[in-house]
């Protein structure tokens, strides 16, 4: 029984050939060389560094809701693959676009960090001036006993 079973499972040549030509048919092989291009994007906040690379992307990419703070926070890469027929030939370009946040850029951190900042400037002048009102007190204090000594 056992052999009679391994002989129906058994592929002919033919079978064997017809399953090999339609494997061959449904996967395609590129084996040209792909041209790299690596674009880094650099300048200050809210100029459309990232929608660029969106667009390079995607052409029909909508630019969304402007906001005062951009979303960019870290340095990312972002690649993708274009393909374009040159003279009855497609070449391919896979592009890495290096997107930055913006030189000089003010997010909600940084804001806060300043606004921190200038408060603890304000306390500290504060501090300051009441320090020499203190002083000032003291020395016109001391001015007074000497006079009322002599």
């Amino acid at each position: 029984k056992k052999e009679k079973l391994k002989n129906k499972m058994a592929l002919t040549e033919e079978d064997r050939k017809k399953i090999e030509q339609d494997f061959e048919d449904r996967l395609y092989y590129s084996s040209q060389e792909l041209q790299m291009r690596d674009l880094l994007f650099v300048g200050k906040q809210q100029v459309g560094k990232s929608q660029a690379i969106k667009t390079l992307k995607d052409s029909f990419t909508s630019p969304g809701i402007p906001s005062m703070f951009a979303k960019t926070k870290d340095a990312r890469v972002i690649s993708f693959l274009l393909q374009r027929l040159e003279s009855k030939e497609i070449v391919e370009y896979m592009y890495r676009c290096v997107d930055s946040c913006g030189l000089f850029e003010m997010n909600a951190k940084t804001v806060a960090a300043e606004e921190e900042l200038a408060a603890e400037e304000k306390a500290t002048e504060k501090e300051k001036n009441e320090e020499k009102d203190n002083n000032n007190k003291k020395e016109e204090g001391e001015e007074e006993e000497e006079e009322d000594a002599t």
